[in-house]
């Protein structure tokens, strides 16, 4: 490319800071601007400081095989650890909490055996039905790969996660324990996640015994503060797009709110698909359609900065199935997974909820929120104190997307077929891959690629 072009990323959550770095480091010559419409970047992994603590605001996990972020952190300098910490937890079931580690020390094997068989946590069918599915899974391995979305893609059915359960015979197991599991890491429950979806979410963050949690010291968050810094010039905070501009099937660039015509030789929408489906007006009818499908799960969660250690040493998390009577889904001691987001002796407590429970305090101040959530740690630990060193509420009212029954498959085609009849529009977000941050990041990179190849056509076609 001989004339400097102009590429224009809509959105600046993590798929767009994504593309925009990627531009930034290639060697064209290529003017970059990213538009995101709310006062901060970097979206859903975006992070904090306050008082000492370091907080992840949306996404807290990265894993080993997150190929993606592994050398986007290298190129970024920060480095990834695996915690000092065991895969375990604890689940509260006939009024007390039983512990549930994935391996670990024979004490913690052996705390994981008395209450699979003796406390009954999970019914003696449940448990047998555990053991299928995860002798299942070892199985299809290699199918489930977050790296490849074709191999998911390829037995994603439009059937639900809880309908293949109970297609499988697994239905009791699904019903005691995997809801928790599932919930925990897409925030929506196996009736709503895809079977390829959630067999792949469950094998990669909690069955693999190959796989282990893989951070910056300081968490997700300081993860996105330097994708943050390394875009900071080129991104314009504040400022929502209405429209992205199409012109006999062409992207020309986009209108703010504010009425501001921005042109562009190339636009990368990196927003939800649901804002997508508004803002692009020249969307082909068949990518519209798989777009208005989509769906995000609601969470709400409260992060809490304090003194006191709430859980057994080696475990991360406290979980509450849907008769445990809580409006909780689960407690962690974020510390456990990354030493350095919280001063020495102190710890980061996060307290979620997902789905109705999450919508049902989204009308909630800040104030009654947190002394809600406050008040629900307190009945299971009254180790926690009322006032703890700091609380922030965080509301996501669009927080992951909920990849359902075939939208994998679905997405495929669109990212195989491109967008029909639109030149120099590319669409990159976590829907667009697995439906996880190291999918979202993978989009805007290859959004990033794209967009660059189509500028290079353009300028040998007017050569």
């Amino acid at each position: 490319m001989t004339d400097r072009k102009k590429v224009v990323v809509v959105g600046g959550g993590t798929s767009g800071l994504a593309a925009a770095y990627s531009l930034l480091c290639s060697k064209e010559d290529v003017e970059v601007t990213v538009l995101e419409a709310a006062d901060r970047a970097g979206g859903r992994i975006a992070g904090e400081e306050a008082g000492g603590f370091f907080i992840d605001t949306g996404a807290e996990l990265f894993i080993e095989s997150y190929g993606t972020v592994r050398k986007l952190a290298e190129s970024l300098g920060i480095p990834l650890k695996r915690p000092p910490y065991v895969k375990g937890g604890l689940m509260y079931s006939n009024g007390r909490f039983h512990g549930i580690y994935m391996g670990g020390t024979w004490k913690q094997r052996l705390e994981t055996l008395k209450t699979l068989l003796l406390f009954r946590v999970f019914s003696p069918k449940a448990t047998l039905q555990m053991l299928r599915f995860i002798r299942m899974m070892r199985k299809r391995g290699n199918e489930l790969s977050i790296e490849d979305p074709a191999k998911l893609a390829a037995f994603d059915s439009e059937g639900s996660f809880a309908a293949f359960m109970d297609d499988h015979s697994l239905g009791d197991y699904v019903n005691e324990a995997s809801h928790v599991n599932i919930a925990a890491y897409t925030g929506a429950y196996p009736e709503e996640v895809g079977a390829a979806y959630g067999m792949s979410v469950l094998w990669n963050f909690l069955l693999n015994p190959a796989e282990s949690v893989c951070l910056p010291e300081r968490g997700v968050g300081s993860f996105a503060t330097a994708l943050v810094r390394a875009t900071d010039e080129v991104t314009r905070l504040s400022t929502p797009v209405q429209r992205i501009v199409v012109e006999d099937g062409i992207a020309r660039g986009a209108v703010t709110e504010a009425g501001e015509n921005i042109a562009a030789d190339a636009v990368i929408c990196a927003t939800p698909a649901t804002t997508a489906t508004w803002i692009v007006p020249g969307l082909p009818p068949d990518v519209r359609d798989v777009l208005s499908r989509i769906s995000y799960s609601t969470v709400v969660k409260v992060v809490m900065g304090l003194d006191a250690e709430l859980f057994p040493r080696g475990t991360f998390a406290a979980a509450f199935p849907k008769h445990s009577g809580s409006f909780l889904l689960g407690i962690a001691n974020v510390k456990c997974v990354a030493p350095g987001v919280a001063p020495e002796g102190k710890n980061l407590l996060q307290a979620v909820t997902v789905g109705d429970n999450a919508c049902s305090l989204l009308p909630l101040t800040d104030d009654e929120i947190e002394t809600k959530v406050i008040g629900e740690v307190r009945k299971y630990f009254p180790a926690m104190p009322q006032t703890p060193h700091l609380a922030r509420v965080y509301r996501w009212k669009e927080a992951l997307c909920i990849a359902s029954g075939g939208m994998l498959r679905d997405v495929l085609k669109i990212r195989t077929n491109g967008l029909d009849g639109v030149e120099g529009l590319f669409l990159a977000g976590d829907y667009m891959r697995v439906p996880i941050s190291n999918g979202a990041l993978e989009s805007g990179i290859d959004a990033a690629g794209d967009s660059l190849s189509f500028l290079r056509q353009t300028a040998a076609g007017a050569d």
